[in-house]
């Protein structure tokens, strides 16, 4: 199989209901042939359970994928027992590694909707021919007095996402960053939602350097908003003992262990 253009990347454990959902999402509504999945399974340190890797049918579920679809499309990793920005950059590392331009970001209780595949595909496209004409005319035309004449592509780029009750009710819409080119250039810093982009070499890790990084992408940098892929976001496939543990690690256990 030729080198992907997209890697929907997923951090799971102990989800299977909802990481159904989530595959489903991608492999009946995105472009299947330019697309793979790094599936990554594993604890996040200060979960309250004694496994190391899913025992919930989870695994399992994704296999039978990639037995439907080929491991070329459904990859599964194991990184048990990590912090959580340990686990999402190891699907960066993966993607760089496989030389993958982009990446979307989609959590198992996530899942997309793409109304027009080929039509994300231009998209995407646009945005790395954006990236090789800025590289080519930086060349040919240095910036005059430290104005430059055609802006900087972003590393990150904007998915419209609704979150939804466990009803099904709509309460929130926002475009959040979830697709991402160059994984090679991007890393987490000292939490799971702060990362840092080589496009921005000022920024220092930690509160302030984040700030810095998100103020530069969103005024520095010409960041799009991908039009065709929406995704969604809800709780409502898991049991009440999955979504207690969920609380447990997001309110109180995760923090200590990021802050």
């Amino acid at each position: 199989m030729e080198v992907p253009l997209l890697a929907v990347c997923c951090s799971f454990y102990q989800d299977v209901n909802s990481l159904e959902r989530m595959l489903d999402s991608v492999v009946f509504n995105l472009p299947m042939r330019y697309c793979t999945c790094l599936m990554i399974d594993g604890r996040y340190r200060g979960y309250e359970d004694k496994e190391a890797l899913s025992t919930d049918g989870s695994r399992e579920l994704v296999l039978d994928y990639q037995k439907k679809y080929g491991k070329e499309r459904i990859q599964l990793w194991d990184k048990p027992n990590e912090h959580e920005r340990f686990k999402r950059d190891y699907y960066l590392r993966l993607a760089s590694q496989q030389q993958i331009p982009f990446v979307c970001i989609c959590d198992s209780d996530e899942w997309l909707d793409c109304k027009s595949p080929l039509s994300l595909l231009d998209e995407i496209r646009a945005i790395h021919q954006a990236w090789l004409d800025r590289e080519s005319y930086t060349e040919q035309y240095p910036p005059i007095a430290g104005i430059e004449k055609v802006p900087r592509i972003s590393n990150v780029h904007m998915i419209n996402c609704v979150d939804k009750d466990n009803d099904g009710y709509i309460v929130n819409a926002v475009q959040r960053p979830r697709l991402w080119y160059r994984p090679e250039d991007m890393h987490y810093t000292t939490k799971h939602y702060y990362w840092v982009s080589k496009q921005v070499p000022e920024a220092s890790e930690g509160i302030e350097g984040n700030k810095r990084v998100l103020a530069q992408t969103a005024v520095g940098m010409k960041s799009f908003v991908i039009h065709n892929l929406q995704m969604f976001h809800s709780h409502d496939m898991r049991s009440e003992d999955r979504e207690r543990k969920r609380i447990i690690y997001e309110r109180e256990k995760l923090p200590r262990l990021e802050s």
